[in-house]
């Protein structure tokens, strides 16, 4: 019997990230499995606990690890406490973290010792043979001295380096038998802590410096067929017991067939109400078809335009597609025509890029009116182009280390501490810009991005107060801005503090922070934005921020502008707008009842239209009902949360910029009566 165990290993403790099922295991276990002609046991494994109860009751022949940026030093520590316990077993490391050239893999080799094959790119054939090899010699892999096609080795006596990389699978992907139809993954499907995936096709036609996806070798697409995908949707409907689904492609919509795969989630959705909402990293160029795809899942998916920047030269940097003002204008029609909400998100410290010319970038995305704007801060993966050498010098970019999201697992043996490389300086943004620009960060994040504040940012920028203008303001403004700028400094400090010059340094704070505040300990920058986020509505400041921010925004309308308004404006428009935000965040602490409110102004046709202009002046005053979206989300995966923090995290977790709000409509008065 051929024992093969393959683990695509979490971090244990985790609250603010959505965990797939490990369809990139199932894929090699079923090819496998279809292709030995031995007796053999494959066992699947996401959890560090859940492995070594099952090598404790079973002999293992061979051990292959998904090797990722977010798992990195789990898998090697989890492996190098195998190899003490299980000498015999065969140690292999395969995934987007393994480059397929063998002199940028050979620090692996150096980091972990246990690992005896490294196998990059697609990994289903050559596992498969190293499994054939195995079987013929098991000794001579165990000693590093067979080289197998496809597979980086070592000698265990000298040391010695060997073998080639394989490009791209051989052949048709759809002999990898679906693990989904199979069962196979049926014990992730009955555990709404797993979110289903599906990859309808394999390979990138870009080549962006930042991602691990830009490698010339994974630029020829791959498809799965469309019978197979319609069964996979079906399967996991019955047998998820998450309400979300996720697809893994890089770009969907990039082929015409894609609206035959949207078209099948549009008739599932309306047959079963399966998913609640769905997950899809669309085309960067929103192409014709984009746009329809996004029209016809328009109530489970946000309309996403990937930008990263609009900074021209930036973007030549990076080898991003440049979206035309043409094309994004087209975009734009497309959406207010179908009521599309349009978000997208920005990347802070991009190669060439300048304070300045980020903020002009953040000024024009709020002038076309996306709905949600996340800005992420810039951290670099290892397989990109920006990790290579030539890269870094180029740009001048020096780097610090801090803990990755949710990067924190404790178990017997092992402590880990999974680490980013932060770009905290380049040729263009100094040090203390970039520690200084965390709290503009926080600040557009809490208005745009988690859009609590949105409709007052709209409101200002229509009456000529840009967003860069308001931001600077907020983030220099300490007596005008008590509230806001205490959260902001707040988060700029703890972010300058999680930073660290060395990775030992950066694991060595974590660990002391495990120790010394279990309850309440953060980990990533991300989750040290949210906690804010739940400091602000737990402490009951919303609206004292709310507040601060249109007495600040005011007093930057012009004196021209303000010619324009009624002279009551601040005291009727402005505050309807604060009691706006204030009905569409959602408050998981109490009930998801709906809420009515009575307005003066056209909040539900000023959203309509794409928040062109100001609210017009209402006749009469009308009833909005505000309504939380995805409530049967919310319901099964947060409301049975006791502990408040968590329960808002987890809600975070659960929503996007689509659901994360009330949505909100207008009423017949007469209902009401």
């Amino acid at each position: 019997m051929l024992n093969i165990v393959l683990a695509d290993l979490q971090n244990s403790y985790y609250t603010i990230t959505r965990n797939s099922i490990p369809i990139n295991i199932g894929y090699i276990a079923e090819y496998a499995d279809a292709n030995l002609d031995v007796p053999r046991s494959i066992f699947l494994s996401r959890k560090v606990n859940e492995l070594f109860d099952y090598l404790r009751n079973n002999k293992v022949d061979v051990i292959g690890f998904g090797f990722y940026s977010w798992n990195h030093s789990l898998v090697i520590k989890t492996a190098n406490e195998i190899k003490r316990l299980y000498p015999d077993s065969l140690i292999v490391f395969g995934g987007p973290s393994v480059n397929e050239k063998l002199d940028l893999s050979c620090d692996i080799f150096g980091e972990c010792i246990a690992v005896d094959y490294l196998i990059a790119n697609e990994g289903e054939q050559p596992f498969l043979k190293l499994l054939n090899a195995y079987l013929q010699d098991a000794p001579a892999l165990r000693s590093g001295k067979k080289v197998v096609a496809g597979c980086f080795g070592r000698m265990r006596t000298t040391g010695q380096l060997h073998g080639q990389a394989q490009g791209r699978f051989e052949g048709d992907i759809n002999t990898i038998p679906s693990p989904y139809l199979s069962g196979r993954l049926d014990k992730f499907l009955s555990d709404k802590l797993y979110l289903p995936i599906v990859q309808t096709c394999r390979g990138c036609p870009y080549s962006c410096t930042f991602c691990v996806s830009g490698r010339h070798s994974w630029n020829k697409l791959r498809t799965f067929s469309i019978e197979r995908i319609r069964s996979e949707f079906e399967y996991i409907q019955l047998k998820s017991a998450s309400t979300y689904l996720r697809l893994a492609d890089e770009n969907f919509g990039v082929q015409q067939r894609d609206l035959e795969v949207a078209a099948l989630l549009r008739d599932m959705k309306d047959r079963t109400g399966y998913p609640d909402s769905v997950s899809i990293y669309t085309d960067k160029h929103p192409s014709d078809r984009v746009l329809e795809i996004n029209r016809i899942l328009s109530d489970i998916l946000p309309f996403n335009i990937s930008f990263q920047t609009m900074t021209a030269s930036v973007l030549k940097n990076i080898k991003r597609i440049n979206v035309s003002d043409d094309r994004i204008n087209v975009a734009l029609r497309f959406a207010e025509e179908n009521g599309l909400m349009l978000v997208t998100e920005l990347i802070f410290g991009l190669p060439g890029e300048t304070v300045d010319s980020f903020l002009a970038s953040v000024d024009k995305i709020v002038r076309l009116r996306f709905e949600s704007v996340l800005i992420l801060q810039l951290y670099i993966l290892k397989g990109s182009e920006m990790d290579t050498p030539s890269h870094r010098e180029q740009y001048g970019v020096k780097t610090k280390f801090m803990i990755s999201e949710n990067g924190y697992t404790e178990y017997q043996n092992i402590r880990n501490v999974e680490v980013d490389e932060w770009v905290t300086e380049t040729n263009t943004i100094t040090s203390a810009e970039y520690a200084l620009f965390n709290k503009t960060i926080l600040m557009f994040d809490f208005m745009h991005g988690y859009g609590f504040a949105r409709e007052l940012m709209f409101l200002f920028e229509s009456l000529g107060v840009a967003p860069s203008m308001l931001l600077k303001r907020l983030a220099c403004d300490e007596s005008g801005v008590s509230q806001l700028n205490k959260y902001a400094m707040s988060y700029m400090e703890r972010v300058q503090s999680m930073l660290k010059t060395t990775k030992a340094e950066a694991v060595d704070c974590a660990l002391k922070e495990m120790e010394s505040d279990v309850e309440n300990r953060m980990t990533g920058v991300i989750e040290a934005e949210i906690d804010i986020m739940i400091d602000i509505i737990v402490s009951d400041h919303l609206n004292a921020v709310l507040n601060e921010i249109s007495r600040v925004g005011a007093a930057l309308v012009s004196y021209d502008v303000r010619k324009l308004l009624p002279s009551s404006w601040e005291e009727t428009l402005l505050k309807e707008t604060v009691k706006f935000c204030l009905a569409s965040a959602v408050d998981v602490r109490g009930g998801l009842g709906d809420i009515y409110e009575e307005y003066s102004y056209d909040f539900v046709g000023w959203k309509r239209g794409k928040y062109n202009g100001v609210p017009m002046c209402l006749d009469h005053p009308k009833s909005l009902k505000f309504t939380v979206a995805s409530k049967p989300t919310i319901q099964n995966m947060v409301l049975d949360i006791s502990d408040i923090r968590t329960r808002f995290r987890k809600f975070f977790s659960v929503t996007n910029s689509r659901t994360n709000r009330r949505l909100c409509e207008v009423v017949n008065q007469d209902l009401l009566n």
